[in-house]
């Protein structure tokens, strides 16, 4: 049995938006603190959510609202899937620390194989990478 012309333009349409579908996630990294949006959280200090392509979330303790949170740098970045979240630590003393995580039901994965070393986290396995040099824990997510 021979396709028709319209057939085979059909599967060949199909065939494409499947690869399309398939293209390269986005390089994603922790968010800057220029864009953490604090919140009152009372006695337990300080909240900072973070809107864009993942909802981040965050805290500090010991923080009020007023707090100068400019001096925190990227420290560390922790990739959990067994959990489903990626976690960023940022410090700037003693005094001040803040976690900023996000949750996926997609895995995150690094784009930098080699800066993620695997780590124990519970029962899981994760991979942690320590930002030394900016832009080195980007990672994708669902892919």
């Amino acid at each position: 049995m021979s396709m028709t012309r319209n057939q085979c333009l059909s599967i060949a349409i199909v065939a494409w938006l499947g690869c399309v579908g398939q293209a390269a996630a986005a390089n994603v990294a922790c968010p800057a603190v220029t864009k953490f949006v604090p919140s009152d959280a009372g006695n337990e200090g300080t909240e900072y959510t973070v809107e864009g392509d993942l909802k981040w979330e965050g805290q500090d303790y010991r923080a009020k609202v007023t707090d100068d949170i400019s001096g925190l740098k990227l420290v560390e970045v922790t990739i959990d899937n067994g959990n489903g979240r990626i976690m960023c630590d940022y410090v700037a003393d003693a005094e001040t620390d803040v976690r900023m995580v996000a949750l996926s039901t997609k895995p995150f994965k690094p784009v930098n194989d080699a800066a993620w070393p695997t780590v124990k986290i519970g029962s899981n396995e994760g991979r942690v990478c320590e930002e030394s040099k900016a832009g080195t824990c980007t990672f994708t997510v669902g892919n």
